[in-house]
């Protein structure tokens, strides 16, 4: 591995200790759930995953939602929590300045029409909140269909605005 690629390594293992914390699944989990995230990501192939931004990234996401479960699966995390898990630090992932040179030939990554378009907003209740009157309950009773709704709320929100739905979430949980 060149010195390049063990960067990167490193660097990704530290986006994921550092933006997978308490505060992410705070009351969604047991004891060992944030640090068994992190390190579940701090595995995920870049490689992979930008190539799978670019073609099926749904399918991509919800195959490393199913793995994440999986492999969490003494520590009982749901649906909801791992998908909020892996969107938070794939934004992350995204908006490392490094990363981006490295992986992404874009100059307009704000936009709907850029690369990151097909990331998802990250649900919890501020988000969901932010995009509709529904009475929200819990990130642990977000099922996936449940999920696709909030998802085709903040697209068509994400389109109105002319943005990367991503990036809804930036001013959505974002304390004023």
């Amino acid at each position: 591995m060149c010195g390049c690629q063990i960067f990167f390594s490193k660097l990704k293992r530290n986006i994921a200790f550092l933006c997978i914390d308490i505060s992410v699944l705070r009351n969604q989990s047991g004891a060992g759930t944030v640090a068994k995230c992190s390190e579940f990501c701090a595995q995920i192939d870049l490689d992979e995953f930008f190539k799978a931004l670019k073609n099926n990234y749904a399918l991509y996401l919800d195959e490393q939602t199913d793995l994440l479960i999986d492999y969490c699966r003494n520590e009982d995390i749901q649906y909801g929590s791992a998908r909020k898990v892996l969107n938070i630090f794939f934004r992350h992932i995204c908006y490392n300045g490094f990363i981006q040179r490295e992986f992404i030939n874009e100059d307009d990554l704000y936009s709907n029409t850029s690369v990151l378009a097909p990331l998802e907003l990250p649900i919890d209740s501020r988000t969901a909140n932010s995009l509709s009157q529904e009475k929200w309950t819990s990130i642990k009773g977000l099922d996936r269909a449940v999920h696709q709704q909030y998802q085709d709320l903040a697209f068509t929100e994400a389109q109105r605005r002319g943005v990367a739905r991503i990036h809804l979430d930036v001013e959505f949980w974002t304390p004023a």
